[in-house]
């Protein structure tokens, strides 16, 4: 079973920016947000 969402990291933008770069890939509308809202 594929997860709710999660993160996908993206190595191109995190080298050019040089700040670790992703995005959230949501599997659910139903999916709670709260868990990506950290410090991390």
């Amino acid at each position: 079973m594929a997860r709710k969402a999660e993160i996908k990291p993206l190595q191109w933008d995190t080298e050019y920016f040089g700040i670790r770069c992703g995005k959230a890939v949501v599997n659910d509308s139903d999916t709670d947000f709260s868990e990506f809202c950290q410090d991390t």
